[in-house]
């Protein structure tokens, strides 16, 4: 059972020091200075009279979003090219799975999609706020008299559709978890606890040239040591030790499209 939750432990410091990094909102939810990469895909008409307005009401979505200093937007014709890899049209579908593999493809945190109607009298344009990590999926929409143009009501649509970003941040966008966060959460379990003697070994490449400082086993590494486990460096003892933490990583330069 003590080995059992001392794996589970070491196991989720791992987990969690690949995921340390930056995150676009803050502790209370609130957009932070770091943009977030947000996906705009067509609305989905429902009649001929509306097929149209799908595209028309991403674009101007698009030019509205664009104005937001906390939001980087997918480029259009990027987009369209990227989504051709997985048969996804702009006007597609868009459902959790999809959502998550738009998001590994372009990088965007957040994917905006909706439908496009007629009630009586009136358009009507619901949004669709989806999080390509989280699955999680909120709605805000807009009536639009027949009267008036549906550009008139964007900038209504578009400031919405930001306040719930703002407002259900922690829930769209997957927490990226600090380093003193991971202590602080383990600490207390573990304190007052004889704790074992501990080897990391994870070695790191970059375009085949292997790096001098592996980023993942230095962050381990300090994680496990503020935490109490004895650190042993293989190369200058010979003590043997009761775990070892192995892996590998590497990276490869890719090639660059628009923004990406």
């Amino acid at each position: 059972m003590k080995r059992g939750l001392m794996n589970a432990v070491l196991l989720f410091v791992f987990c969690c020091s690949v995921c340390i990094g930056f995150s676009a909102f803050s502790a209370s939810g609130q957009l932070q200075k770091t943009p977030i990469s947000v996906a705009v895909l067509d609305f989905q008409p429902s009649g001929q009279k509306l097929a149209e307005t799908g595209s028309q009401i991403s674009a101007m979505l698009n030019a509205r979003l664009s104005n937001y200093d906390e939001i980087i937007l997918v480029e259009r014709q990027e987009l369209d090219k990227l989504l051709s890899e997985i048969e996804l049209g702009l006007s597609g579908t868009i459902t959790g799975n999809t959502a998550a593999k738009i998001g590994n493809l372009t990088g965007a945190k957040i994917v905006i999609t909706g439908r496009v109607f007629e009630s009586g009298k009136n358009t009507v344009v619901v949004a669709k706020i989806m999080g390509t990590e989280t699955s999680r999926v909120y709605a805000t929409q807009i009536s639009i008299p027949a009267d008036l143009q549906i550009d008139n009501y964007m900038k209504l649509l578009a400031e919405q559709i930001v306040d719930t970003l703002n407002k259900k941040s922690a829930s769209l966008v997957a927490k990226n978890e600090t380093k003193q966060d991971i202590i602080n959460k383990l600490g207390p379990g573990l304190r007052g606890k004889q704790l074992p003697s501990v080897a990391v070994s994870i070695k790191e490449t970059h375009a085949s040239r292997p790096l001098p400082d592996p980023a993942v086993e230095t962050e381990i590494t300090s994680i496990l040591y503020q935490l109490g486990f004895r650190i042993i460096d293989p190369a200058k003892s010979e003590e043997k030790t009761d775990i070892i933490i192995s892996g590998e990583g590497f990276s490869e330069f890719a090639m660059r499209r628009g923004n990406l």
